[in-house]
C-alpha cells in the first residue's frame, strides 16, 4: 500500500498527548487539494512498476 496518511485524534483536547501520535482535538477535513498528490503518486507507482503489487490511496486514521 502507498498512501497520504492524514492523522487526527478528535477525541482528545489540545495539549494531550496521544499515545499513538496524531494531533491531539483535531481531524482533517476533506480537501480537493489532496486530489493532486494522489494523481502525482499513482503516476509514479505506475511509473516505477510498483500498480498492481501495490494500491494507491487516502487513508484517514483517527486513534480512539
Amino acid at each position: 500500500m502507498v498512501s497520504l496518511l492524514l492523522e487526527g485524534v478528535p477525541h482528545l483536547k489540545e495539549g494531550d498527548v496521544p499515545p499513538q501520535g496524531g494531533k491531539p482535538g483535531w481531524a482533517a477535513v476533506p480537501s480537493p487539494r489532496m486530489t493532486p498528490w494522489l494523481i502525482l503518486l499513482n503516476k509514479l507507482a505506475q511509473s516505477h512498476n510498483l500498480v498492481p503489487e501495490f494500491e494507491v490511496l487516502s487513508k484517514i486514521s483517527r486513534h480512539y
